[in-house]
């Protein structure tokens, strides 16, 4: 499932747990990891779904933005 999970675009919670944060983002994962334990202690935390970083880094190359996006980077200022 770890392998089939890294390819994935799009992850339901209840596949998801805490250490799914470097897929899915820390908050998706919190989610997923609510989904499954707080369940059977009455809290209802419904099934949803969660767009993997996979997922983006495929939509950024398919529609040609990464190199707009690295020269946009460069133009910040990031020493605040």
């Amino acid at each position: 499932m770890e392998e089939i999970k890294k390819k994935a675009f799009v992850i339901w919670f209840a596949d998801l747990s805490i250490r799914d944060v470097g897929l899915v983002s820390g908050k998706n994962a919190s989610l997923g990891d609510m989904y499954a334990h707080l369940k059977d202690q009455g809290v209802d935390v419904p099934n949803g779904f969660a767009i993997t970083s996979q997922a983006y880094k495929f939509f950024i190359q398919e529609v040609g933005l990464e190199d707009l996006i690295n020269k946009i980077n460069e133009t910040l200022k990031l020493d605040v």
